[in-house]
């Protein structure tokens, strides 16, 4: 309704980032560098309160957070980055009917919110690393060393561009050059930096 003023479901301070898989029903958030999930009908207007303690808190020290969808399935990166490395943590959710269609006991929800996430993969790079995007069957990450290419099946990483491509020296040469993100735009990529952005195919 239009003229409903907002109405404060969670009191989460410093909120930096809000994802919602809303084929799973459930709702991801950064505060304070801490990501925490809660399961949309855990979320209760007329007690914030009580929806906050009905959360997950599933990670601490993260960076950033990323939702999307590679081999297939619905995965949730999460971040934790520094000037030296990052640990790349891949989630997937669990499916509703796994979690249990039926009310959760009042016993239950005193004890904190239901799992809504498990670990599918967890990967290591010797960079920082500022994105993430999701292709077909890989991760593309991109951070200090440019973009890499992680196989979530094997975790074999491998930079985007080829080193030994003559054509690629104006990238290769620079320093500090920052990979924002990537696109795919009809059957290529469109590769975004801070200073410039190019196709490969």
């Amino acid at each position: 309704e239009k003229a409903r003023p907002p109405t404060k479901v969670l009191p989460l301070p410093g909120v930096t980032q809000v994802d919602v898989l809303e084929e799973y029903q459930i709702l991801i958030v950064l505060a304070e560098k801490s990501v925490h999930t809660f399961t949309l009908d855990a979320l209760d207007p007329s007690d914030p309160m009580g929806s906050l303690k009905r959360g997950r808190r599933i990670s601490s020290h993260t960076s950033f957070f990323r939702a999307g969808i590679c081999l297939g399935r619905t995965l949730v990166c999460v971040v934790k980055s520094s000037s030296l490395s990052s640990t790349i943590k891949t989630l997937e959710p669990i499916e509703q009917n796994v979690r249990g269609k039926k009310q959760p006991t009042f016993k239950k929800l005193l004890q904190g919110g239901q799992d809504t996430l498990r670990v599918f993969k967890e990967f290591y790079i010797p960079t920082e690393s500022s994105s993430i995007h999701f292709l077909k069957t890989k991760l593309c990450v991109g951070c200090t060393k440019g973009f890499e290419i992680v196989d979530l099946e094997t975790l074999d990483t491998q930079g985007l561009l080829d080193p030994a491509d003559a054509s690629l020296d104006f990238v290769h040469r620079r320093e500090n050059v920052k990979p924002i993100a990537i696109y795919r735009i009809s059957g290529v990529f469109l590769l975004c930096y801070d200073e410039f952005a190019f196709y490969v195919n």
